[in-house]
């Protein structure tokens, strides 16, 4: 798998190149490999940015149908070109929309750019950043609508990385959730409305499980972790392929 560092204003790119896989986001980039692999579905990758973990579900499963959702144009022509330069373009489907709680036009705030990296802190959230450079416009679907247009795809695992509007991914997308049990990995930082991530585990029989480097850890409540930014949302019916999924990359599973 290659990525395009974008002249290095891809931070990712270049952390991945020189200190390898488990330099970020770790265990996630194993866990979306495992996931694909062993899950039943599709991938939808929704906040795909340049592509990382559509990439990596498509490189770890030859047959797995991938869907990468990124509606900020800058990572979205990286994007492009990381599917291409890896020859996926058949198994990748991209989608230059937003995914929220309702269809239409809407703002995302743009953070300063004084860093001068790729920007990967685009929110529908006005409130995410102190500091904005601007705000555009976009087009936003919801994760409901846009499996409605698929035939016969199944929605197996759900990757969301929104910058503190996941609840309103998955307010869009309950037809689906209850249809298709998909396994939910997605980012709940201190800014998350954790008490609208709870009501939805509970009212769908999904458990709470955090991602920490060495292990995968039961939780009763939805909270912030330091060390565990990334969290699982796995259906109650569906523990053994977790706990699959778990040993295929060498995690304790404390569940």
């Amino acid at each position: 798998m290659r990525l395009v560092t974008a002249h290095g204003r891809d931070k990712i790119a270049v952390d991945l190149a020189a200190r390898g896989w488990n330099s970020f986001e770790r265990p996630l980039p194993e866990f979306i490999a495992a996931g694909a692999r062993l899950v039943n579905g599709a991938f939808f990758d929704v906040g795909a940015h340049t592509g990382l973990y559509s990439l990596l579900a498509a490189c770890a499963s030859l047959h797995t149908e991938v869907h990468a959702f990124e509606p900020y144009c800058p990572a979205l022509k990286i994007l492009r070109k990381n599917i291409s330069v890896n020859h996926l373009a058949d198994r990748i489907t991209v989608c230059d929309s937003a995914v929220g709680d309702r269809c239409g036009g809407q703002s995302m705030y743009i953070p300063s750019q004084a860093h001068g990296l790729l920007e990967s802190s685009a929110s529908l959230n006005a409130d995410f950043k102190g500091e904005h450079s601007r705000v555009t416009d976009i087009d936003v679907i919801t994760l409901d609508a846009y499996t409605e247009s698929l035939e016969s795809t199944a929605a197996g695992l759900l990757k969301i990385d929104v910058e503190s509007t996941e609840h309103k991914v998955l307010a869009g997308g309950t037809e689906t959730i209850a249809r298709d049990r998909p396994l939910l990995v997605l980012e709940v930082l201190h800014l998350a409305d954790h008490a609208w991530l709870d009501t939805f585990c509970r009212n769908n029989r999904y458990r709470i499980f955090t991602l920490h480097p060495e292990y995968i850890q039961a939780r009763t409540r939805v909270e912030f972790h330091g060390d565990a930014w990334n969290q699982c949302f796995c259906a109650e019916e569906k523990l053994s392929i977790l706990q699959s999924c778990a040993d295929n990359i060498g995690l304790d599973f404390k569940h």
